[in-house]
């Protein structure tokens, strides 16, 4: 308990000292928050035009894609804000997390916590408000808003573990974070559309090879009532695999890791 205690403490002044160095520089700050807001206006603007000038996707409204759309924007919000995992590649490569590492510390918490950008904070707000808008123009049941918060909880800490885990091995093959931040990207992309559009193969590398589906599309359905308890219970244990896994993975390479950026 107090390991865990002294842990939530590191993170508390971690996020705090973001803080006070991101305001510092407010034209700046400003500058990062609208480019972000940019991000989602184009996702409703794409989402928009789909529907005006054909029937949209099969099987989705245009309420149900935009509050799909809402839920990627949140989900890469939490993710960016926490981690950036191009950061901790980058950091890897020129040996700046040593002084990090020989901290007290859970090597998870530190870079959890400590190389995000707090900015992406407006990715999360202007998807909050985007989900809470297309939700308020759907019938969504409290069962049904139970499941996808479980289900975007679960989801997002996979993706999260999953991302760090993945800064480690873009260090390792690479020396650079170039290929995550290409990955993080397309996945971003590739999040805004249920994955029904990119056929049952797209299906199983989104949800199993690249999991952004376990913390977008599955919380999606629940929401949206498309799939019921089993589908949810077996979605939550994919996404506990998935955390297990990506920890198991992090920690292994982490071990390789030689101090002064070798």
């Amino acid at each position: 308990m107090n390991r865990l205690t002294n842990d939530l403490n590191f993170l508390i002044n971690l996020q705090k000292m973001s803080w006070k160095s991101f305001l510092v520089y407010r034209v700046q700050a400003l500058t990062w928050i609208f480019a972000n807001l940019l991000v989602i206006l184009n996702s409703i603007i794409a989402i928009t035009v789909i529907y005006t000038v054909s029937s949209g996707i099969p099987g989705w409204s245009y309420f149900q894609v935009l509050a799909l759309s809402s839920i990627t924007t949140m989900m890469f919000g939490i993710v960016d804000y926490m981690v950036a995992p191009w950061n901790i590649a980058r950091r890897l490569r020129v040996g700046s997390m040593d002084t990090w590492f020989t901290k007290p510390y859970s090597y998870f918490m530190i870079l959890s916590g400590g190389f995000g950008m707090v900015w992406n904070s407006a990715s999360f707000i202007s998807g909050l408000a985007l989900f809470t808008y297309s939700v308020m123009q759907l019938n969504i049941t409290f069962i049904q808003f139970l499941y996808f918060a479980l289900l975007f909880a679960a989801g997002t800490t996979a993706f999260l573990m999953f991302f760090i885990m993945m800064s480690i091995v873009s260090y390792h093959l690479m020396k650079s974070g170039h290929f995550i931040d290409n990955m993080e990207s397309m996945l971003s992309n590739a999040g805004v559309y249920p994955l029904s559009v990119y056929g049952v193969l797209g299906q199983i590398i989104f949800t199993l090879a690249m999991p952004v589906g376990i913390a977008y599309y599955y919380p999606a359905e629940a929401l949206l009532g498309m799939i019921g308890p089993v589908a949810v219970a077996a979605a939550l244990l994919l996404a506990a695999v998935i955390t297990f896994v990506s920890r198991k993975v992090f920690y292994r390479l982490l071990r390789d890791y030689s101090s002064g950026g070798g």
